[in-house]
Protein backbone atom coordinates (compact mmCIF):
# COMPACT_ATOMS: atom_id res chain seq x y z
CA UNK A 1 0.00 0.00 0.00
CA UNK A 2 1.18 3.54 -0.91
CA UNK A 3 1.51 6.44 1.32
CA UNK A 4 1.24 5.05 4.82
CA UNK A 5 0.82 7.79 7.40
CA UNK A 6 0.28 6.70 11.35
CA UNK A 7 -2.12 9.45 12.89
CA UNK A 8 -1.96 7.47 16.09
CA UNK A 9 -0.98 3.83 18.28
CA UNK A 10 -1.90 4.06 21.53
CA UNK A 11 -3.17 2.10 24.41
CA UNK A 12 -6.67 3.07 25.14
CA UNK A 13 -9.24 2.82 28.24
CA UNK A 14 -12.10 -0.07 26.81
CA UNK A 15 -13.98 -1.22 29.38
CA UNK A 16 -10.83 -2.16 31.91
CA UNK A 17 -9.56 -4.94 28.90
CA UNK A 18 -5.88 -4.67 27.57
CA UNK A 19 -6.25 -2.67 24.34
CA UNK A 20 -5.25 -0.01 21.78
CA UNK A 21 -6.30 2.02 18.99
CA UNK A 22 -3.83 2.14 15.60
CA UNK A 23 -4.93 4.79 13.35
CA UNK A 24 -3.73 5.48 10.29
CA UNK A 25 -3.86 6.63 6.54
CA UNK A 26 -2.53 4.89 3.25
CA UNK A 27 -3.51 4.84 -0.42
CA UNK A 28 -5.08 1.85 -2.57
CA UNK A 29 -5.42 1.76 -6.01
CA UNK A 30 -5.12 5.43 -5.84
CA UNK A 31 -7.86 6.13 -3.01
CA UNK A 32 -6.47 7.53 0.14
CA UNK A 33 -8.33 5.33 2.83
CA UNK A 34 -8.20 6.15 6.63
CA UNK A 35 -8.47 3.01 9.53
CA UNK A 36 -9.11 2.61 12.84
CA UNK A 37 -8.02 -0.82 14.28
CA UNK A 38 -8.64 -1.39 17.93
CA UNK A 39 -6.57 -4.45 19.13
CA UNK A 40 -8.44 -5.96 22.31
CA UNK A 41 -6.70 -9.00 24.61
CA UNK A 42 -8.74 -10.40 27.27
CA UNK A 43 -8.32 -14.19 28.87
CA UNK A 44 -5.36 -15.08 26.17
CA UNK A 45 -7.86 -14.34 23.47
CA UNK A 46 -7.39 -11.55 20.93
CA UNK A 47 -10.14 -9.38 19.30
CA UNK A 48 -10.20 -6.29 16.98
CA UNK A 49 -12.77 -3.89 15.65
CA UNK A 50 -11.72 -2.47 12.50
CA UNK A 51 -12.85 0.25 10.15
CA UNK A 52 -11.79 1.32 6.75
CA UNK A 53 -13.36 3.82 4.54
CA UNK A 54 -12.52 6.25 1.71
CA UNK A 55 -10.89 9.44 3.87
CA UNK A 56 -13.58 11.35 2.36
CA UNK A 57 -16.08 10.06 4.12
CA UNK A 58 -14.14 9.51 7.20
CA UNK A 59 -15.98 11.72 9.37
CA UNK A 60 -19.35 10.18 8.69
CA UNK A 61 -18.24 6.69 9.67
CA UNK A 62 -16.68 7.14 12.92
CA UNK A 63 -20.21 6.35 14.33
CA UNK A 64 -20.14 3.11 13.04
CA UNK A 65 -16.82 2.26 14.61
CA UNK A 66 -18.65 3.88 17.61
CA UNK A 67 -21.39 1.52 17.31
CA UNK A 68 -19.05 -1.16 16.73
CA UNK A 69 -16.98 -0.90 20.23
CA UNK A 70 -20.34 0.15 22.12
CA UNK A 71 -21.89 -3.22 21.29
CA UNK A 72 -18.78 -5.68 20.91
CA UNK A 73 -19.25 -8.08 23.63
CA UNK A 74 -16.13 -10.83 24.24
CA UNK A 75 -18.63 -13.50 25.52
Amino acid sequence: YGEYRRVKLEKVDYRGLDAADWEFTFTLDGVARHVLYRGIVTNNRTFGLYLSTPSEQWTKSTDVFRVAADTFRTG
